[in-house]
């Protein structure tokens, strides 16, 4: 949507509920916020993992730390012999 029309909306809504467009926009933010807090995709994927089984869980964390490892043999595969690009692994350089 083109700023001149969210101009245009905000202008109308403004008059038809006689108010300011600064209050207009004051509240619109204050309810946008309040509809999604921080927290809301922290709290969805805890929601989630909080119905997978154990089973599920580790076999999903197996995968996941078989892809770190992967992406890691890559990135310093990528870096060898170059000391200001190679990566580091626990805060120490992988030079493999």
């Amino acid at each position: 949507m083109h700023s001149d029309d969210v101009f245009e909306k905000a202008e109308a809504a403004a008059q038809r509920l006689r108010m300011s467009r600064s209050e207009l926009y004051a509240r619109a933010v204050d309810a946008y916020v309040d509809a999604h807090p921080a927290d809301a995709v922290t709290e969805s994927w805890n929601a989630a993992l909080a119905e997978m089984s154990p089973e599920e869980t580790a076999e999903d964390l197996a995968v996941a730390r078989a892809s770190a490892r992967l992406t890691m043999k890559r990135i310093t595969r990528k870096s060898a012999g170059d000391p200001l690009r190679a990566g580091t692994v626990g805060g120490r350089f992988s030079r493999r």
